[in-house]
């Protein structure tokens, strides 16, 4: 039996039965098979919807999916960030 899941409840509260950990692109989603620590589930929303770290996906056997944030490598700018900007502007 495939699970479904058509709604996202937004900042959830456990208890969940499992996480999915999705990085920045991954997570504006409709439609797709997306797998947790536990199995996995296909996704059918109504639009395109933005998920955020603590938001659950509902699926149709009544369990939640929280989803969290994966860790991402970060680019960190120091100086004069005013001329910086100035100069990425120029390009």
């Amino acid at each position: 039996m495939t699970l479904h899941c058509h709604s996202i409840i937004r900042q959830a509260h456990g208890p969940f039965a499992g996480e999915l950990r999705l990085d920045y692109e991954s997570r504006l989603l409709r439609r797709k098979r997306l797998t947790f620590d536990a199995g996995d589930f296909l996704l059918d929303l109504p639009e395109v919807t933005s998920v955020e770290d603590g938001d659950a996906f509902l699926l149709s056997d009544g369990r939640r999916i929280v989803m969290r944030a994966a860790p991402e490598p970060v680019l960190v700018v120091t100086g004069d960030l005013p001329r910086l900007a100035w100069h990425i502007g120029n390009r």
